[in-house]
């Protein structure tokens, strides 16, 4: 099981935040607190100082469709994140500020929010 915290912005709205292990691009690994997005497919979203600090390499730029229906290019990176136990070798896009975990690797999850301030936040899998 993973676990983690709800807590709530300044605005007063309310986000799941977990911890994830992303590995740095010499060695070593870098916790990163993220923020569960079922709205977003893909893997792992980290802002470009974060990707900076573990040194990733950029492979590419895809052009990706946000929530407004817009389409904009995204730098992305490869490197491996440690994942239910395993090492996994994922595609991080770049982003502005926050940092989002998707459901590419929430697939087959079971996802529990306590939706308030401090609440639980639990993705266990079968």
């Amino acid at each position: 099981m993973i676990s983690g915290k709800v807590s709530q912005t300044a605005g007063g709205g309310l986000q799941p935040w977990i911890t994830i292990s992303v590995e740095y691009a010499n060695e070593g690994w870098r916790q990163c607190e993220v923020i569960l997005d079922t709205g977003f497919t893909g893997c792992l979203v980290l802002p470009e100082p974060v990707i900076q600090e573990l040194g990733l390499v950029k492979r590419g730029t895809d052009d990706i469709v946000l929530a407004d229906g817009n389409e904009y290019p995204v730098d992305y990176y490869t490197t491996r994140v440690l994942w239910r136990g395993q090492l996994r070798r994922i595609d991080i896009y770049q982003s502005i500020d926050l940092p989002l975990l998707g459901m590419e690797l929430l697939e087959g999850g079971y996802i529990t929010v306590d939706a308030r301030d401090d609440g639980e936040v639990s993705v266990t899998f079968s």
